[in-house]
């Protein structure tokens, strides 16, 4: 698990009727990591870091046109912008239902997060974790390359 993941805390979280990685991909969600099992371990890494899971910064794979693309597909998604993202949570102390907000970069109507957070941080945290979800999601891209064939996306 990488490291600035391990630090967050999460001191309940209820599973119903979700095999164990969905539940950990769900929690994935909120804090915005991938979760998956490589070599039959379980891997936990924070989204578009770039990163191995000990924090080690991965090899760049040069993509370069005339050189090894033997072919690519780029596709813009057709799915609306946001502008916004918000998530509300319970403040005990004030005895009200408060939000927390961020913005994409976009132009669009506000993305609401449905589900309510036990707190301000957790809240905060799922906002950021949506935004770069959403920023990260405009378009689609796969690339064939020649000389890397074990090159992949979170490997």
């Amino acid at each position: 698990m990488a490291e600035e993941l391990k630090s967050i805390p999460n001191p309940y979280e209820a599973q119903a009727e979700e095999d164990g990685l969905e539940f950990l991909n769900r929690i994935g969600e909120k804090i915005n990591a991938a979760v998956s099992v490589k070599s039959q371990r379980l891997v936990v890494v924070l989204k578009g870091a770039g990163q191995s899971v000990g924090g080690v910064q991965l090899d760049l794979v040069v993509v370069t046109n005339g050189k090894n693309i033997l072919s690519y597909e780029v596709t813009l998604k057709d799915e609306p912008k946001h502008g916004e993202v918000e998530a509300s949570y319970y403040d005990r102390k004030k005895n009200s239902r408060e939000v927390t907000t961020a913005g994409t970069g976009m132009e669009g109507p506000k993305f609401v997060i449905p589900t309510p957070f036990q707190n301000k941080e957790d809240a905060q945290r799922a906002t950021d974790a949506k935004v770069k979800e959403l920023v990260r999601a405009q378009a689609d891209a796969s690339f064939v390359i020649d000389g890397a064939p074990f090159a992949q996306a979170e490997a």
